[in-house]
């Protein structure tokens, strides 16, 4: 349900545009006109005066503006053409116009002149064949709100309403203010169709504590400690009141645990608002890099495998010091009366990399003993594999820095446990900590490109061997846990 939220007049402030008239005037030698063609002239300019002030008052255009791009979207008013700014994006035969602060969709065909090949076109599907504009997909994800939530008929615009959270709203498009990014959305209500933008943060409710905990019931395995049944999940808890609260930590040790802790599968950890949050042309959130409540789904490949590959050599470093001592805490959260457990284990990566910047393509030549620029050949490769939508003519490079923004006391790692009692970790992500890929005409020039890999890489679940598995499960059981599947 759409409430009233608030409504604020716009004031347009106009300026008007002055006009100069220059008369031409005649020979001040030449003899004076007749009385009779005098009045002639007088009567052909007070015949050229009205007629300009008809064509003047007749080249106003009204137009009708919609909700969205077709005749089947609620029709919001009718305009004068000569009022509308600009045009957004274009979708199918409509354009998105924007005019007096508002936006809105007319036919492509009434305003030819503002859909140049600069403007984005919108589409359903991408096709092989290159145009001379900027073509995206549409995002097309439903998703139901958590939150109520905030919503206006353009970015920064006044006029607001509020969406109620349960509502479903269809995906639609990202824009990105100087301030804050949005999303274009579709609201149907009982055949009314609408569009309207909303705060990305806002919309899917990046800082609702249960975000995404309904498919970590579904696939993760449940472990009980003093009667009380907990969730396997990562996250960290919360400092305001409706956030993860810890209610216990305990800390175990096993000395002589067995290593190295091989992977044996790398995949990318479930998220309902996947699609939502990386889109299909690599959009990123950079706020909200650490992941909550990730669940495990096989099914899902990652495509930072050879990242993880070059950078571990699929080997995981949970254990420290010369007699493989494995040090697990164990923190038992709630909120909202629902139960979470999460294990995290393995010293920072952070620490491991010295808190310094390392090219990818040094991994690369060290471990497949490649020279520089063999190496940088096949970096460029992975990353354009990774991200099909690069510029193919340009070569990439990634740049990972490790922050200096961790504590002794930090862990590396999340350990996650699905219904099959396989075992996961997921890298937790200190500080600035990023993957930063970057384009330049030659190997070793860099120019920010703008891609970033960090939530990919944060996102990623790399399967432990059966037998490290194997002995976590046992070392929980011996310390008064119990796992639903486990002997």
């Amino acid at each position: 349900m759409l409430k009233n939220h608030r409504k604020t007049t716009t004031i347009l402030l106009t300026s008007g545009i002055a006009i100069l008239l220059s008369a031409c005037q005649a020979n001040t030698t030449a003899n004076k006109p007749s009385p009779q063609e005098s009045l002639e002239s007088t009567s052909i300019e007070q015949n050229t005066t009205e007629q300009t002030s008809i064509i003047v008052s007749d080249v106003t255009e009204q137009i009708t503006v919609y909700a969205g791009p077709g005749t089947d979207y609620l029709s919001i008013e009718t305009i004068d053409k000569n009022i509308i700014e600009k045009a957004i994006k274009i979708e199918s035969d409509w354009a998105e116009i924007e005019y007096e602060g508002k936006r809105g969709y007319v036919p492509q065909k009434d305003v030819p002149e503002l859909c140049t090949d600069d403007i984005i076109r919108l589409v359903d599907s991408m096709e092989e064949n290159t145009q001379p504009y900027p073509v995206y997909e549409k995002v097309n994800t439903k998703v139901a709100l958590l939150d109520e939530t905030m919503i206006y008929n353009a970015p920064k615009n006044s006029s607001s309403e509020l969406l109620d959270a349960g509502e479903t709203v269809t995906l639609i498009f990202p824009e990105m203010s100087p301030i804050e990014m949005y999303m274009q959305i579709e609201l149907d209500q009982n055949g009314t169709k609408r569009r309207y933008y909303a705060s990305v943060l806002e919309l899917l409710s990046m800082k609702h504590p249960l975000l995404n905990f309904d498919s970590v019931k579904d696939t993760n395995a449940i472990i009980s400690y003093d009667g009380t049944a907990y969730y396997s999940s990562s996250g960290e808890v919360g400092s305001m009141q409706d956030d993860w609260k810890k209610t216990k930590e305990i800390s175990i040790d096993e000395t002589g645990f067995h290593t190295p802790v091989s992977i044996t599968s790398i995949v990318k950890s479930y998220n309902v608002n996947d699609a939502a949050m990386a889109g299909k042309f690599g959009w990123r959130i950079p706020e909200d890099l650490q992941l909550k409540n990730a669940s495990p789904k096989n099914a899902v490949p990652s495509n930072m495998e050879n990242i993880v590959k070059y950078l571990f050599e699929y080997k995981l470093p949970l254990t420290q010091d010369s007699e493989d001592n494995l040090n697990l805490i164990v923190e038992l959260q709630t909120c909202q009366n629902e139960n979470r457990i999460v294990l995290k284990a393995g010293e920072p990566i952070e620490s491991l990399f010295e808190q310094k910047t390392v090219l990818l393509r040094e991994h690369i030549a060290e471990q497949m003993d490649l020279t520089t620029e063999e190496a940088a050949k096949k970096e460029d490769t992975l990353i354009k594999s990774m991200y099909p939508r690069l510029e193919q003519d340009k070569t990439y490079h990634m740049e990972i820095t490790f922050s200096n923004e961790f504590n002794e006391t930090d862990k590396g790692y999340y350990l996650v446990i699905d219904k099959e009692l396989h075992i996961y970790a997921l890298p937790i992500i200190h500080g600035a900590t990023s993957l930063n890929i970057n384009s330049g005409e030659t190997y070793g020039k860099y120019a920010t490109y703008g891609e970033n890999a960090t939530w990919d890489f944060a996102e990623c679940m790399m399967q432990l061997d059966d037998e490290s598995a194997a002995s976590i499960l046992k070392l929980l059981t011996e310390n008064g846990f119990e796992i639903q599947g486990f002997a």
